[in-house]
């Protein structure tokens, strides 16, 4: 009973890291280098996969085997993650926004020295 439970656990980890990379079962099985049948069989619970084979999976979700098998370091590596994704996002967002204000003040003033270029013409 405890190895069907364990087996069905280890399908449901296998199934949501595959999902939470972007992988079919078929690309899954292609990046680990795997037969797609393998995959199958232990994300259905019907597989009894060698570590290795779980570290191969891990590696082509890009997660540890420790975040593969234990959902809880795999779902705080994740917020861990997104967290630091959006402080660099925000990073980039404020730069790009100081970048472009300055570029709008230079042509701005531009636009301006031209205008009082044009108007002291049209004077003389």
């Amino acid at each position: 009973m405890y190895e069907d439970e364990l087996a069905i656990w280890i399908g449901k980890r296998v199934k949501n890291v595959r999902d939470y990379a972007g992988f079919t079962q078929m690309g899954l099985a292609v990046e680990a280098s795997l037969a797609v049948q393998t995959i199958v069989l232990i994300e259905t619970g019907n597989g009894n996969p060698k570590l290795e084979t779980l570290a191969r999976i891990a590696r082509a979700c890009g997660v540890s085997l420790q975040q593969l098998m234990f959902p809880e370091l795999c779902q705080a590596a994740g917020q861990a993650i997104y967290t630091e994704y959006r402080r660099q996002e925000r990073d980039r967002l404020i730069a790009e926004n100081r970048r472009l204000t300055q570029q709008y003040h230079q042509w701005a003033e531009e636009h301006r020295s031209r205008r009082v270029a044009q108007a002291a013409l049209l004077e003389k």
